[in-house]
């Protein structure tokens, strides 16, 4: 099995900007398609297992980060396609595994490629407006390169991305409003 890393960034703000991204990307990126998606989050120390239901392709899957967000930016993952019926013993599946914090979120998005970057622009209601800029890499040899794309088009696109200490301290006030 080949694997990849996932070097991947992101930017909050406001319903204004995202306004501006959507109307430039529809006009300059070539469109990757709707992508809504009900995602379950099961938070532990070190990784992050997701049961994804995604409700514009009509199919889910089981996804292990094998490091958190606010930790890092390049991402091992594994994701095992499952039935979007079994979302319900996926979630009581992984919700039996001790000391995981479950949290699900409806996310709103639509996916562009521009400039050899994906780009998600988002909206849900933990993290509000928000954009997701990946680049796939065979290995972490090629990480700069990638560090180095998606920084260049967050700098044209006019966004500011996101610290690791960022989202670790946005992900720390979110956990108020957890719920699932």
């Amino acid at each position: 099995m080949k694997r990849t890393i996932e070097i991947e960034h992101r930017a909050r703000y406001g319903k204004a900007t995202h306004a501006r991204l959507l109307r430039f990307l529809r006009r300059h990126a070539r469109s990757l398609g709707k992508d809504d998606k009900h995602v379950y989050f099961y938070e532990l120390p070190k990784v992050l297992y997701k049961v994804v239901k995604d409700v514009s392709h009509g199919t889910a899957k089981l996804v292990l980060k094998k490091s958190r967000i606010h930790k890092t930016n390049s991402f091992d993952e594994v994701e095992i396609a499952i039935s979007p019926n079994d979302i319900g013993k996926a979630n009581e599946f992984i919700s039996a595994i001790p000391g995981v914090v479950p949290c699900h979120d409806f996310i709103c998005r639509e996916n562009f490629m521009w400039k050899g970057v994906e780009i998600a622009l988002k909206y849900s209601p933990r993290w509000g407006y928000h954009a997701e800029l990946e680049v796939v890499v065979p290995g972490l040899s090629r990480r700069v390169a990638a560090e180095k794309k998606i920084r260049s088009a967050a700098a044209t696109l006019g966004i500011t991305l996101m610290t690791t200490n960022d989202i670790g301290k946005f992900l720390r006030e979110a956990e108020r409003g957890r719920r699932l």
